[in-house]
């Protein structure tokens, strides 16, 4: 099954550096803004609006989750907590003025379809090892608010940079609300692109459901969503559109060159009682093959580098066969 169930930002006013260093966190203040261009929210209960950019300073007040804040100045000084990176900020919020740490406030944030005053926030929340592997993830929170007062959130690390966070509605599946979507991709061959999905079903947000690939020269995944509400959709049902692809190298004498397997798959999975159950009886599965650099003829690779359908005769399919146990 070609879904990817892993717990999994950079977007409009925050940047992130690599993800073997540590994120750093900025929002960018406009020299002229207009009404709402240097607008943050708080997105973590009782932020503390202090005196100084210090941690030691003195507070002013405590602002609750999701109130709007107005940017003044950025400090100089860059604080680290948590793994993470942000510097102090001088602002405006509810009457007062005073400095909150950046890693408080968030841009990320969009409404619910259903419930107008229900608002989900992003923000960055830890920067740690994964054990045994030594891998450093940064991790996010997704926090539900609705007049203030938080409602549920769910954790997940990062696989890449992200660009995109936006609300794509129910998507056509009954008991789902809303469909919360991070597109990320690592702008590489060998790295993750595609989005993680996140479910609110008006009382809690499920796992992450990440729908992508992993594309590279010698191999790759790929997985493309299919919903209810798309024109190829079906009810009750994601439909993942998947292929596959892999080279086998051949010895040097041997005039096939390279052979490329390409799988195409089509996975359901049906949405019951708030989890993902894949519908067996209905996976589809097609294999195709092509050759690469081969000088058999043009039903393979021709001339003109343009890619054609093999004709798997039984010589061919037993070459093929016999070369899985080499991939490159």
């Amino acid at each position: 099954m070609m879904t990817r169930l892993m717990l999994f930002l950079i977007t409009i006013g925050l940047a992130l550096k690599a993800q073997s260093q540590n994120p750093v966190i900025t929002h960018y203040l406009y020299e002229n803004p207009g009404f709402t261009s240097n607008h943050v929210v708080t997105w973590v209960n009782n932020a503390t609006l202090r005196k100084e950019p210090s941690k030691s300073s003195a507070a002013i007040t405590t602002l609750p989750i999701g109130t709007v804040c107005n940017l003044i100045e950025q400090g100089k000084d860059t604080v680290e907590i948590a793994g993470i990176q942000s510097p102090w900020y001088f602002l405006e919020a509810n009457g007062y003025t005073g400095w909150i740490w950046g890693g408080l406030m968030t841009k990320f944030c969009v409404g619910s379809n259903v419930d107008p005053e229900v608002k989900f926030l992003l923000g960055y929340q830890l920067y740690d090892d994964i054990k045994d592997d030594s891998v450093f993830l940064t991790f996010v929170q997704i926090r539900v608010v609705k007049n203030q007062q938080e409602l549920a959130n769910i954790s997940f690390p990062l696989l890449e940079p992200m660009y995109e966070y936006q609300n794509v509605g129910s998507k056509g599946l009954e008991g789902v609300h809303d469909i919360i979507s991070l597109y990320q991709t690592g702008e590489s061959c060998g790295h993750f692109s595609g989005s993680s999905l996140v479910i609110w079903d008006g009382k809690k947000l499920l796992e992450p459901l990440v729908i992508g690939g992993v594309p590279d020269g010698d191999y790759g995944v790929w997985d493309s969503p299919i919903f209810p509400s798309d024109i190829e959709g079906q009810q009750g049902y994601l439909i993942l559109d998947s292929e596959d692809y892999i080279d086998y190298s051949s010895l040097e004498d041997e005039q096939l060159g390279n052979v490329m397997e390409r799988i195409s798959k089509q996975t359901f999975l049906k949405w019951e009682n708030g989890t993902w159950q894949e519908d067996k009886s209905r996976f589809k599965s097609k294999i195709l093959y092509y050759t690469m650099n081969g000088s058999v003829g043009n039903e393979y690779y021709s001339e003109d580098y343009t890619m054609k359908p093999a004709e798997l005769t039984p010589d061919l399919l037993d070459w093929i066969n016999s070369h899985k146990k080499n991939p490159k």
